[in-house]
C-alpha cells in the first residue's frame, strides 16, 4: 500500500548579533538578541501574507473621478470591468493577486464591477500629487491586517506616508508592491505610528502593501483633503489618532481638523499626541461643526462622550471656495455608506450615489457652520434615486453645512477644482458580511509564559462580524502550524459558530495539549476554511499566536522571516527538499547597525551546505539587508 502523506515540523533557533555606532562612538559590548523560530513562520512581524481562498461573484461600486481610477487587487484573477454613465463598458482587465491597474477615461460617473473584492482610488494621485487619504481594504475598512495603497509624488517635500497602530504590540511592514522590498518594519503600541518623513525616505510614486499582526492603518499625506478611522475602523466614533500639517504653501494655507458631531452634549478634547498639550476642548450638538487650525507637523488624539467624524479638510476661515480637493463624505454609522449625513464644505461639487432603488432624498442646507443652531435651514434638493444612479449639486462659497438623508443608502463624495484623491466606499459591502479575527482574538486560560508541554490549555477565539449582514453557521478551525505554507499541519481544533450579528462578535473555544518545545509552536486560526460564506472582505479570515513566546528581535532591528512551514513527505520523497529560509532584516533605528551577525542552528536532520554563520558589514537606517539559506532535510 502506497504511504500516507505526512507532514514534517522543522526547527531552528536563529541567533542576531549587531553593534550599533551612535553619533560616531562605538556601544561597549556586543548586545545579543536570540530570535527562536519554529514552523518557519515570522515571529515578529506577519509579513508573510498568505492569500485565501476566494469566491467569485459581483461586486459593484459606482464613483464619479477627475481623473485617474485605480483598482487594487487582492486576489489572483480579479476581473475588473469599468462602465461609464450611460452603461457602456469602457474597459476590463484582469489582475493578478496583489497588483494595480490605473483608468483613465477622463471626469465622469463610472461603475465598476469585479468578480472578486477590490479597492478603488480615485481622483489624479498617480497623475497629480497634491492629496491625502487613508487606505482602506477590500470591504472598505481603513483598519485592516492588509492593506494595498499608493504614495504619491514628491510636490512640496513635505508629504509623509504614516502607519497608526490600534493595539499593542502589532507588528507591520511595509513593501513595495512591485519589487516586493521591505521598506520599513517594527512594532507599535496603541496610539503610536510609524512616520516616513522622520526618516527623510518617503516612498514617493510607489504601489505599497501595509501588512500587521493586528489592524493597523496607512495614511498618504500630501495635503489636507480626507476623513480619519476611528479606533473601531469606522470613521465615526469617540477615538482617533489622525496627522495634519502645513504643505509648504508660500500663502500659509492651515490645515484644519473639522470635528462633526453626531449627537448632543458632545464633549471632545483634542491633544498633540507627541507633547501631551491639549489643543482644544469644547461640546457639541448634533450636526454642529467646529475647526481647529493646524500649520505645521502635528500628531494628535482626538476623545468624545459621544460619536463624531473627524477630518483633515479645508475648512479653516481662509478657505472658501479656492481651495482644491476631493474626499468621500462620511455617514453616521461610519462607513461611508448610510441614510444621515452631516457635511461640512467651501465651495465645493457634492456627488451623491444611490445604492437602493426608488431611494428618496432630501438635502438640506443648514447654514455656515457659525450660525448654529441653523436657524435659517433651507431644503435644496429632494430627488428620487435608483442604485448604480447619482445626483449632483454645488454648495456656495462659504463655510456651509448640509444634511443629507435618504430612506435607502447612499455614498457622498464633496470635490472642488478638479485635484485631489481618496479611495471610495465600495457598496458591496453592503451586501455580505466581513468575518475577522486577527492575533489578540486568540486567547489561552492560562498565562502563555506559564504553559509547559503536556498542559491541557483551553483556547478561546472572538470572531467577528464588520459586514452589514449577518454571518450564520461560521466554522473556525485550528491547526497546529500554518496549513496554507506547504507541507501538513494537523487539526487541532474545531467548532461552528451558530450566528454572528452585523457589528458583533462570537466565541469559539477548544482544549489543546500542549505539545513538547511549545515555543516552536504556533497556533493558526482559519474562519470559514472551505469558503462557504461569501464576504465582502476575506483577507482577514486567519491568524496566528505563539503557544508560549520566544525571546524575539526587537527594534531597533526587525526580522521577517519567509520559508515552508513545514515539508511533505509522500512515498519517501520530501518536498521541497532543498528549501530555503530567506530573512529580510530591517534596521528601524536612526543610525547604522554595523558588525550584524546571522547564526543558524539546525536541529536533528537538517543540515546546510554552507555557513551556518553569516556576517554583515552595516545596516544602514531605515533599510534592508537579506540572508538566505540553502536547507537539506534527512527524510528518516
Amino acid at each position: 500500500m502506497p504511504k500516507k502523506a505526512t507532514g514534517v515540523a522543522l526547527s531552528f533557533i536563529i541567533f542576531i548579533l549587531f553593534s550599533a555606532n551612535i553619533f560616531s562612538q562605538t556601544r561597549t559590548g556586543v548586545p545579543e538578541t536570540v530570535l527562536r523560530h519554529d514552523n518557519l513562520l515570522n515571529s515578529q512581524i506577519n509579513s508573510n501574507f498568505l492569500v485565501p481562498k476566494e469566491t467569485n461573484g459581483s461586486f459593484a461600486t459606482t464613483v464619479y473621478t477627475f481623473s485617474d481610477i485605480t483598482v487594487f487587487s487582492y486576489f489572483d484573477n480579479t476581473v475588473v470591468s469599468v462602465y461609464d454613465a450611460n452603461g457602456i463598458l469602457k474597459d476590463t482587465k484582469t489582475l493578478a493577486v496583489d497588483k494595480y491597474q490605473t483608468f483613465n477615461f477622463g471626469s465622469g460617473v463610472y461603475k465598476i464591477v469585479g468578480n472578486k473584492t477590490y479597492t478603488v482610488l480615485v481622483g489624479d494621485a498617480f497623475s497629480l500629487g497634491v492629496n491625502g487619504y487613508f487606505a482602506v481594504d477590500e470591504a472598505g475598512r481603513a483598519l485592516s491586517t492588509k492593506l494595498n495603497t499608493y504614495m504619491t509624488k514628491n510636490s512640496y517635500g513635505t508629504e509623509d506616508f504614516i502607519v497608526f497602530a490600534y493595539n499593542d504590540n502589532t507588528g507591520f511592514t511595509v513593501k513595495d508592491l512591485t519589487t516586493g522590498s521591505v521598506l520599513a518594519a517594527g512594532t507599535l503600541n496603541a496610539g503610536q505610528h510609524y512616520s516616513f518623513a522622520s526618516s527623510n525616505s518617503v516612498p514617493y510614486t510607489k504601489v505599497l502593501q501595509v501588512t500587521g499582526t493586528k489592524p493597523i492603518s496607512a495614511l498618504s499625506y500630501a495635503d489636507q483633503d480626507y476623513y480619519i478611522p476611528s479606533t473601531n475602523g469606522y470613521f465615526v466614533g469617540t477615538s482617533f489618532y489622525g496627522y495634519s500639517a502645513h504643505l509648504g504653501w508660500s500663502g500659509g494655507w492651515t490645515n484644519s481638523i473639522t470635528i462633526t458631531s453626531y449627537s448632543d452634549n458632545n464633549a471632545i478634547t483634542v491633544k498633540n499626541s507627541t507633547t501631551g498639550a491639549t489643543i482644544s476642548t469644547f461640546t457639541l450638538q448634533k450636526g454642529q461643526v467646529h475647526y481647529d487650525g493646524i500649520t505645521s507637523p502635528t500628531f494628535w488624539q482626538i476623545t468624545s462622550s459621544g460619536p463624531i467624524s473627524a477630518a483633515n479638510i479645508p475648512f479653516a476661515p481662509e478657505f472658501t471656495s479656492n481651495y482644491s480637493y476631493m474626499t468621500r463624505a462620511i455617514d453616521e454609522t461610519g462607513k461611508g455608506f448610510g441614510k444621515l449625513f452631516y457635511v461640512p464644505t467651501i465651495g465645493s461639487r457634492i456627488d451623491i450615489f444611490s445604492f437602493d432603488n426608488s431611494n428618496s432624498i432630501t438635502v438640506t442646507e443648514l447654514g455656515e457652520y457659525t450660525q448654529y443652531p441653523y436657524a435659517n435651514q433651507s431644503v435644496k434638493y429632494q430627488t428620487t434615486l435608483d442604485e448604480g444612479k447619482n445626483y449632483s449639486f454645488y454648495s456656495p462659497s462659504g463655510h456651509y453645512v448640509y444634511k443629507i438623508v435618504s430612506t435607502g443608502n447612499i455614498s457622498v463624495l464633496q470635490s472642488n477644482g478638479g485635484a485631489g484623491a481618496d479611495f471610495m466606499p465600495l457598496a458591496y459591502s453592503l451586501d455580505y458580511p466581513d468575518l475577522g479575527i486577527s492575533a489578540s482574538d486568540i486567547a489561552y486560560n492560562k498565562a502563555d509564559t506559564d504553559i509547559n508541554a503536556g498542559d491541557l490549555v483551553t483556547v478561546s477565539v472572538t470572531v467577528h462580524n464588520y459586514g452589514s449582514v449577518a454571518a450564520s453557521n461560521v466554522n473556525c478551525v485550528a491547526y497546529d502550524g500554518d496549513p496554507d505554507a506547504g507541507g501538513n499541519a494537523p487539526i487541532i481544533g474545531s467548532g461552528t459558530i451558530s450566528s454572528i450579528a452585523v457589528n458583533g462578535t462570537n466565541v469559539f473555544s477548544f482544549t489543546y495539549r500542549v505539545p513538547s518545545s511549545p515555543e516552536y509552536h504556533y497556533i493558526v486560526v482559519k474562519v470559514d476554511p472551505a469558503n462557504a460564506i461569501t464576504e465582502s472582505n476575506e483577507s482577514n479570515n486567519k491568524a496566528q499566536r505563539s503557544i508560549k513566546p520566544n525571546i524575539e528581535l526587537q527594534p531597533p532591528l526587525a526580522v521577517s522571516i519567509t520559508a515552508p512551514s513545514s515539508l511533505l513527505l509522500q512515498s519517501g520523497n520530501l518536498t521541497p527538499n532543498p528549501f530555503t529560509v530567506h530573512l529580510d532584516i530591517f534596521n528601524t533605528g536612526t543610525v547604522a547597525a554595523t558588525n550584524v551577525t546571522v547564526t543558524l542552528e539546525l536541529f536533528n536532520g537538517l543540515t546546510t551546505s554552507g555557513s551556518l554563520t553569516r556576517t554583515i558589514s552595516s545596516i544602514s537606517a531605515n533599510t534592508t539587508s537579506t540572508v538566505d539559506f540553502s536547507i537539506n532535510a534527512n527524510k528518516n
